[in-house]
């Protein structure tokens, strides 16, 4: 465990000065071990040794986090840790915080959820899209879970769907599952794209909104992630802080007048051409409307 971890710790350091001494497919398959929970080492003990070759120049614990979540690429690893008030149990958990930090801050807060029901679910995206709710990519760029629903628009999180995060979110669901309690973020966001991505032509339909980006093979893999990750998983909608949005989701779909424009949208107003034929068509029912008035005027004339 202590060679482990001293090695670890000079990666973590050789991450900064560009991996010149390894190869990056080494390193690429390096970050999906480091994420498994079967491989974790306490992270007190890399602590230990991180300030045992640092000494004085180890000034605080947050410099371990930043070097640790900046070998897994974390954007802004000073900011996900600065506040950090409990102490990762592995590397697993470190990632785990930083990826769920800050916690969302809607109005869907799983801490005020009442829900008992069965999981809830929700049209697939290409479905709400012919629906007229729009999707699109949340400015909230530091919340990895914030998803918001409002004024038929449904925001949701940029997921960059690589190797590594593929192993990330499949061990963060299982670690939710053994301490997490019944707050289960990533579950909870990994069953909402489970939903939403149904078939091919939804996966595509989010990456071209640059929802989120395939990197992990053809769009059926994309679905087969997240299938696998929320199979026979049970999620406790008290503990879903989603289920609030799902709910507002699925009343903005059975809208029938909602559903009605929404088609006539997406048919007749898509394109230029499309919005061009349509205003001819409508002018041309108003001029055949005004002939049939002025002849029905003149009968009683």
């Amino acid at each position: 465990m202590l060679l482990d971890g001293a090695f670890l710790i000079e990666l973590f350091k050789e991450s900064g000065r560009g991996y010149t001494q390894i190869p990056y497919e080494t390193v690429k398959s390096m970050k999906k071990d480091f994420l498994m929970l079967q491989n974790q080492i306490p992270y007190s003990v890399l602590q230990g040794i991180f300030e045992i070759q640092e000494g004085e120049s180890a000034r605080t614990t947050l410099d371990l986090h930043v070097i640790c979540l900046q070998f897994f690429d974390i954007c802004n690893p000073y900011k996900k840790v600065c506040n950090l008030k409990e102490n990762p149990k592995h590397i697993l958990h470190l990632y785990y915080i930083a990826f769920t930090k800050p916690q969302p801050s809607s109005s869907y807060d799983c801490t005020s959820m009442l829900l008992k029901s069965q999981n809830i679910t929700i049209p697939s995206a290409t479905q709400l899209r012919d629906h007229g709710i729009k999707l699109e990519r949340t400015s909230q760029r530091d919340h990895s879970t914030y998803v918001q629903f409002l004024n038929d628009t449904l925001g949701l999180p940029f997921l960059d769907l690589n190797h590594i995060k593929r192993c990330a979110l499949a061990n963060m669901v299982v670690y939710e599952e053994i301490n997490q309690g019944t707050n289960k973020p990533i579950a909870s966001l990994c069953c909402f794209y489970n939903c939403l991505l149904r078939t091919e032509e939804d996966v595509a339909y989010l990456s071209k909104k640059e929802i989120i980006a395939n990197r992990i093979g053809n769009h059926k893999d994309v679905i087969e992630l997240f299938s696998g990750i929320c199979f026979d998983l049970d999620i406790d909608q008290s503990s879903n802080y989603l289920s609030e949005a799902s709910l507002d989701i699925n009343r903005s779909y059975q809208s029938k007048l909602k559903g009605w424009f929404g088609r006539f949208r997406r048919q007749f107003c898509g394109w230029p051409i499309a919005v061009a034929v349509s205003f001819v068509a409508f002018l041309n029912a108003l001029g055949s409307i005004s002939l049939v008035i002025s002849h029905i005027e003149k009968y009683f004339e």
